[in-house]
């Protein structure tokens, strides 16, 4: 069910009351999120929503909500991982990138269950996790989660039969007022004033949302932790060959943060040694320049190419069972 309030302004000629409407389109539609929406589902989407008003004692008409102006959107991909990569494998290495402090990391969740990497700052935010774990862990509470009112979903994998791999890691992203909505539109070369439901309801839309806000992401990595060599031997003779011009102490630099960054992240790192940001820049310009064997099949290398194909995830290909 969506949840609604009422909200009283003033404003130029009097008195305005709006009614916001909160909602989750895939649980409404599919009674799970999970399952993905298409483009073609936006018109269902609409006459259930409507359905669900009236049922609350609301009387709308079908054009009212698709016209309706967005406060709030989320814009979100299910990656199945079916290879035997565990989803807190690629969340381990996500979380070491070497995010700017202008946009704050929240690893307090990663830390203590290895399950959530969420950057944020007072507008907007973009969280990646463990979808099964954080169904499991709603059970008990949703205290701390990111996603709320699972309670719909909460016996979707129980009857489930699982003969191979299936993990899943959500990307997800949050833009909490027009403000923002209109910023994040400008930024992937859209109309910033097409901020209504029917206009924000598109997956290529939120293919682009999402290549733009992972990429942010992705280009502050230093790679580091998709080294091939784990051995500090074998870094280094794979820097030797790869690197016949770099400076010794410009390899040890490399070699010392690829040791580190097995156990924790950048952030970290820069906090332990007590680099000033002049000094943790130069020391990110070294290893920028610094070529190393990577493996070929990384996290950030997963969770692109699902950005860039948007398949649509169906849980009924999978074997599960699901009613909308």
């Amino acid at each position: 069910m969506p949840r609604l309030k009422l909200i009283k302004a003033i404003r130029a000629g009097g008195t305005v009351i709006d009614l916001l409407v909160e909602f989750s389109a895939p649980k409404l539609l599919f009674g799970n999120n999970f399952d993905e929406l298409k483009d073609s589902d936006f018109s269902s989407v609409v006459s259930k929503l409507a359905k669900k008003l009236s049922d609350m004692g609301v009387i709308t008409q079908k054009t009212d909500i698709e016209t309706a102006r967005a406060l709030r959107v989320h814009f979100g991909k299910n990656v199945v991982l079916t290879n035997y990569t565990t989803a807190s494998e690629i969340i381990s290495e996500l979380a070491k990138v070497n995010i700017t402090t202008r946009r704050q990391s929240d690893t307090r969740t990663y830390k203590n269950y290895g399950e959530t990497l969420h950057f944020f700052n007072n507008s907007n935010g973009i969280a990646i996790y463990n979808k099964k774990k954080e169904l499991e862990r709603s059970r008990v509470s949703e205290k701390t989660l990111i996603e709320n009112d699972n309670y719909c979903q909460l016996s979707l994998l129980d009857l489930f039969e699982q003969h191979r791999p299936f993990e899943v890691v959500r990307i997800e992203t949050r833009y909490n007022s027009r403000r923002a909505i209109k910023a994040i539109l400008a930024k992937v070369g859209e109309d910033s004033d097409k901020i209504c439901f029917n206009e924000l309801f598109n997956i290529e839309l939120a293919r682009k949302i999402l290549r733009y806000e992972f990429g942010r992401i992705a280009e502050t990595n230093l790679g580091l932790s998709e080294a091939v060599a784990t051995a500090p031997e074998e870094f280094i003779k794979d820097l030797n060959i790869n690197n016949p011009e770099t400076k010794p102490n410009q390899k040890l630099i490399a070699l010392a943060i690829h040791e580190l960054i097995k156990d924790t992240g950048c952030r970290e790192i820069r906090n332990l040694i007590q680099a000033t940001p002049t000094q943790w820049s130069r020391i990110t310009k070294i290893i920028d320049n610094i070529v190393f064997t990577k493996h070929r099949n990384s996290a950030f290398d997963v969770i692109s190419r699902a950005i860039e194909e948007f398949e649509p995830i169906d849980l009924e290909s999978y074997g599960i069972k699901t009613i909308s």
